[in-house]
């Protein structure tokens, strides 16, 4: 079994300024037949930062409606778990990225051969170097033919 374990806003969707609702998502372009291509051999999860919540710019429930909005555009494509940090950057949490607690729940609890951190920033490249993982930019994962 292989992972592909990715960053959510600006590498699964579009860069939005804190979206709580559904119409403001918009899948990143190439990112669903990137999935279907690697979908029979990976599994896939998220593990995203949305301090959103803390900063009172959107509920808990917003978050859960734009994630199943989101499994609806990606369907038949399912992720295996998904991650959310709420806290607040100032909170100094273990599972803010660039911190790797949800990335290590991910690897401690599945047998793997091969195992990817995609996104966009440097959290999610500094999320990836914390245990050796490899990172793949999404404007890079976008445009491989296969992976490496």
């Amino acid at each position: 079994m292989n992972l592909l374990i990715f960053d959510r806003d600006g590498t699964i969707i579009e860069n939005s300024h804190y979206p709580g609702y559904p119409w403001q998502i918009k899948l990143k372009k190439g990112i669903k037949e990137k999935l279907m291509k690697y979908s029979k051999e990976y599994k896939f999860f998220i593990i995203s930062n949305q301090s959103g919540i803390k900063r009172g710019y959107f509920s808990l429930n917003h978050l859960n409606t734009i994630q199943r909005y989101i499994d609806l555009m990606l369907y038949p494509i399912k992720f295996e778990r998904v991650y959310y940090c709420t806290h607040h950057p100032n909170e100094n949490c273990s599972c803010r990225k660039p911190k790797n607690y949800f990335l290590r729940k991910i690897l401690y609890s599945y047998n793997f051969n091969k195992c990817y951190v995609v996104g966009d920033r440097e959290s999610d490249e500094l999320l990836a170097k914390s245990l050796n993982i490899r990172f793949i930019h999404i404007n890079e994962f976008l445009l491989l033919p296969n992976l490496p």
